[in-house]
């Protein structure tokens, strides 16, 4: 018997002695309610008390709260079984709770062990969750061509693909009784599942976790078109529907919009696309033919006979952006493993479906990498961008890469930039000599932490301290950055920890390495070791070979990452011969370190005998793949089946790190794609936009169809600028095309529609910066916040979030239905909504118009325009919308607008969209991504005033503008190029000159290098003297 199963025990007898036992006590005590004279109470009030009253009112009271508490076990224990929550009632929350509690830790001793289960040990469970925990997550995976029946629970099948199935991801709360009910329409049926699942749950059905995917019985059939259109089936949503019978879940409008006339079987018709019920009939629309086609199967995909690959995001259609050789037989898809749960009843993040599981657990490392270079790549591309610009988002099937890099890499990447730094300053301070190491064997490494663990005693110098197991940094010390050679280039993470700390491997301590164990496992954990060398930062000076290997993570960075085959007798002599010269130079650092990283017998064994010989610092590590391994390997890394990787030599057991086959060509081609972004016109809202928006493009700035050209000579008061564009040329960083774009001319007629289309502007700029005002303010133009004058704040530590589901609505004024909140946010369409009525009650209500700030979905403008209900925020005051409206007035007023755009200018007070929660925010990364357009509008707004403020002679209204906009964006090539001219304009030409030369023209971003100065920036220093004469002398 289980732990949990005498933990459920005990609940259960408590419960059952609570209810039955008070009683009986009160009453062998002599505590009988009906022998209490309560007629009496006025007559003892009126005399000195002997304790009568006492006695009767502790009598009362006992009853009662026996009766409260008994009433609420019983609810919750009906409710239990039913699968039901039971709502909140005022007053009864604390008894509601530990109800709730009890009655759940009961229901652990009614989970039995099927005899059908084994009862050997069983490994971890390592399913990853593909569905938010919360959402209905049956997703068929087999469709036969004839529907056995359903399945005998007291004769289990003994061939389980003979049964259609579904996977089923495990909520909070779940229990197999409680699916089992719920899916199966039968609680006993829990055996069938447990039969399903014994390489998942092991001996151990009666304990699930939150995320676990679970095979059940496929018993219900898919919503299915008939004769008159799409027959519902319970648990639809029109999101899902058009999802899936339509190929895009946006499309569910056009199906409301086809079925909301149509009298359904139960004489009801359809009046919120929320609320659909089981039966009725939907009207679809043509489907779109990239909706109905099947998708191409990749002719590198595993073959058929390779295990089943759990639910993954979409990353089919990357061919396109990368480049790579066919993947060898052994590179297979399987089930990536899920980072360690912990309690069962944590609250965890909500799982997205476009999690790419490679880089999460185990792959976090991986992410960091992945993120600090695409991040590298997209500050590089910046410098290529004019005024109207923006880079131009990720294509939309290689989102999920990037989200994931995002979600999953933003928490470690800077530890990881820190570990750099600080492995060089140690080689500094321990290893000056060339050719000296450091005898570290491997590292554990969480956001707060560096630990270090060393094959023989050294002391390290402050700030590293000394531990049980080995030396620690924390990420907070100053470590500066050196510029020398790291002392274990070739460190590489191969798991996590099951506490959760995540491991490295120094690969050059180890020299030969052998990954063995499942084909499949093996090679998923040496596409990611290779894929980690090629992009991590302390890995600059290696070059990685992967021979027969890898082949789809192409050429990833260059000269970093080379493939190879032991079929090319060239290539190998090449590879040999270099790592033979490096072992006859006798001295020094190696240049370059490499890992040889191989699934062939071929020709290398020359490299493994080079390793093993004494000599001088040869720092090439040679790791076999597969069942090459010789068996003499100094390290061995054998992974399971199910994803557990065993390091006999370092005595651990963790999670494998892994990538699939599609997993290592999305890596791939998100660094390839990345490289080479090109800059876009900033998108404008779309036709349906009303009031201000409907005149000016995501930035602010006016339509050009609004705006007239500015013609010769002096443009006039219709423009910001109104002197001759060359007039600004001459005394500003700027170009003919800038200001024609920033500037143009706005006729009288277009600025008055302008103007009155938002009446309120200076009301609510008024309102903003009163701090008595009672309406909310959303701050984005810096460290995300909302501030509000609301009585009923939720608890802290869900503000956040909260906090994030308000931007959102905010941000899509046209409306946000609960289901497109739930698929953003991954959680439950109830949860969302109850988190929406917390965001109101924060809110609170409007005190210009008496409604609260956040209506209900059916009282929204948007639902009484269009009978369509939807979220939409009123009277929310948002600084990136008042920076916008600002910009937009002050483009309509020509040349008495600058003083507009100054005051939009000190709306800013950070880095746009800073400080948000980690893990969240994904949805900005989705089709525009808005945090860089509104960064944008600051650049090309300070840009406009730093240019007017130079023409006027005003350094001091210049220097203020190029410093909001270094804040907000200090990668951007305008401003820093605005930066040196404030300060050659202010007489400090050394400060300008530094500028240039650091800033501009010998500047690096990540792995890239310096690249070729951008047109603009030559046509900028061509015009200002001296500056032309800087660039030579800094590039040649």
């Amino acid at each position: 018997m289980t732990r949990q199963r005498l933990h459920g025990l005990a609940a259960a007898l408590l419960i059952a002695g609570f209810i039955a036992g008070v009683p009986a006590v009160l009453l062998v005590i002599g505590a009988a309610p009906w022998d209490l004279d309560l007629d009496s109470v006025p007559a003892l009030l009126t005399r000195r008390d002997d304790g009568t009253l006492a006695l009767i009112l502790v009598t009362l009271g006992a009853w009662i709260a026996w009766a409260i508490v008994a009433a609420t076990l019983l609810v919750e224990i009906a409710a239990t079984i039913r699968g039901v929550r039971v709502p909140p009632i005022p007053g009864l929350g604390i008894p509601q709770y530990g109800a709730r509690q009890l009655v759940a830790i009961a229901a652990l001793a009614f989970a039995a062990t099927p005899a059908t289960v084994m009862t050997l040990p069983a490994p971890p469970v390592h399913a990853t969750p593909s569905m938010p925990p919360d959402a209905q997550a049956v997703v068929p995976v087999s469709t036969p061509q004839e529907t056995p029946s359903k399945a005998n629970p007291d004769r289990p099948t003994s061939n389980k693909s003979a049964e259609p199935t579904a996977d089923y991801v495990v909520k909070r709360g779940d229990s197999l009784w409680r699916i089992a009910e719920r899916l199966l329409g039968d609680g006993t049926r829990y055996p069938e599942i447990a039969t399903l699942n014994t390489d998942v749950l092991g001996a151990r059905p009666d304990f699930i976790t939150p995320g676990t995917v679970l095979r059940v019985p496929d018993v219900q059939p898919p919503g299915a078109q008939t004769a008159d259109g799409y027959a519902v089936r319970d648990g639809d949503t029109l999101w899902d529907i058009a999802s899936r019978e339509l190929g895009d879940p946006q499309r569910y409008r056009e199906i409301f919009e086809l079925s909301r006339d149509t009298v359904q079987p139960d004489g009801d018709q359809m009046s919120d696309p929320d609320v659909i019920r089981a039966g009725w009939i939907l009207t679809l629309p043509e489907q779109t033919p990239a909706a109905a086609a099947p998708a191409a199967k990749d002719e590198n995909s595993a073959p058929s006979s390779a295990p089943a690959e759990g639910p993954r995001p979409a990353l089919q259609s990357i061919d396109q952006y990368v480049g790579h050789a066919a993947a060898p037989t052994i590179d297979t898809a399987y089930e990536e493993p899920e980072a360690p749960t912990g309690d069962a009843e944590t609250d965890t993040e909500p799982a997205h479906s476009w999690l790419v599981p490679g880089l999460a657990a185990g792959g976090v490392v991986l992410a960091g990498c992945v993120l600090i270079t695409i991040r590298g790549h997209r500050r590089t591309q910046l410098r290529y961008r004019r005024p109207g610009q923006v880079l131009a988002p990720t294509p939309a099937d290689l989102r999920p890469v990037e989200k994931t890099a995002i979600s999953e890499g933003s928490t470690i990447a800077d530890t990881l930039e820190f570990v750099d730094r600080a492995l060089r300053q140690l080689a500094s301070l321990l290893a000056p000599e060339p050719g000296r190491t450091i005898p570290v064997t491997h590292a554990t490494l969480n956001t707060r932490a560096l630990e270090l663990h060393l094959s023989e005693t050294l002391e390290l110098p402050e700030p590293w301290t000394r531990t049980a197991t080995g030396w620690t940094i924390p990420a907070t010390a100053d470590v500066g950055d050196i510029d020398v050679i790291p002392p274990c280039p070739l460190l590489v993470s191969v798991g996590q920890i099951d506490a959760g700390d995540l491991l490295l491997v120094n690969l050059e301590h180890f020299g030969t390495i052998a990954v063995t164990g499942d084909p499949d496992r093996a090679a998923g954990l040496a596409r990611h070791i290779t894929a980690e060398l090629a992009l991590n930062p302390w890995s600059l000076v290696v070059q990685t070979h992967a021979v027969d290997i890898a082949a789809e993570l192409g050429d990833m960075v260059g000269y970093r990452l080379e493939h190879g085959s032991a079929d090319d007798a060239e290539y190998v002599t090449r590879l040999v011969s270099d790592v033979r010269s490096t072992f006859e130079a006798g001295a020094g650092d190696p240049d370059p370190f490499r890992a040889v990283i191989t699934s062939s017998t071929n020709g290398l064994d020359e490299i493994a005998d080079l390793i093993t010989s004494p000599g001088p610092r040869l720092g090439t590590a040679l790791v076999r793949v597969g069942s090459i391994a010789h068996g003499s390997e100094r390290l061995v890394l054998t992974v399971d089946a199910g994803g557990r990787l065993r390091i006999t030599e370092l005595a651990l057991e963790v999670s494998a790190a892994g990538l699939s086959h599609e997993e290592a060509k999305a890596c791939a081609a998100i660094v390839e794609v990345t490289r080479e972004t090109e800059p876009v016109p900033i998108p404008e809202y779309d036709s349906e936009a009303d009031g201000w928006r409907s005149h000016v493009d995501q930035a602010g700035a006016l339509r050009e169809e609004l705006t007239e050209p500015r013609g010769e000579g002096p443009a006039g008061e219709g423009s910001l600028l109104p002197g001759a564009t060359n007039d600004y040329v001459v005394a500003a960083a700027t170009t003919d095309q800038d200001i024609e774009k920033l500037a143009p001319v706005v006729s009288e007629a277009t600025s008055h529609a302008v103007i009155e289309s938002d009446p309120t502007l200076d009301d609510d700029l008024a309102e903003w910066h009163d701090p008595r005002s009672r309406l909310p303010k959303l701050t984005l133009l810096g460290p995300v916040g909302l501030c509000t004058k609301s009585r009923k704040p939720p608890p802290s530590r869900s503000r956040p979030q909260l906090i994030e589901i308000l931007a959102y609505i905010a941000l899509h004024p046209e409306g946000v239905v609960s289901r497109e909140l739930s698929t953003v946010f991954g959680r439950s369409v109830s949860r969302l909504r109850t988190d929406v009525g917390t965001i109101r009650d924060w809110l609170g209500t409007n005190p210009r118009t008496g409604r609260p700030h956040l209506p209900a979905g059916d009282a929204s403008k948007v639902y009484r325009e269009t009978k369509v209900a939807g979220y939409q925020v009123e009277d929310v005051l948002i600084d990136a919308d008042l920076f916008r409206r600002l910009r937009a007035r002050g483009q309509a007023r020509g040349a008495d607008g600058i003083e507009d755009l100054r005051e939009a200018l000190r709306l800013v007070k950070g880095r746009p969209f800073s400080e948000r929660r980690e893990k969240g925010w994904h949805w900005l990364f989705d089709e525009n991504h808005v945090h860089e357009t509104v960064a944008a509008a600051i650049i090309d707004t300070a840009h406009l005033v730093t240019t007017h403020s130079l023409r006027q002679g005003n350094t001091a209204h210049a220097r203020e503008a190029v410093e909001v906009a270094r804040v907000a964006c200090p990668f951007d090539e305008l401003s820093r190029l605005d930066q040196a001219r404030v300060a050659a304009a202010e007489g400090d030409e050394e400060a300008a000159e530094h500028i240039l030369d650091q800033g501009v023209f010998n500047r690096t971003d990540g792995d890239l290098g310096p690249v070729e100065v951008p047109e603009r920036t030559k046509e900028v220093c061509a015009r200002v003297p001296g500056w032309d004469t800087a660039k030579e002398q800094s590039t040649g």
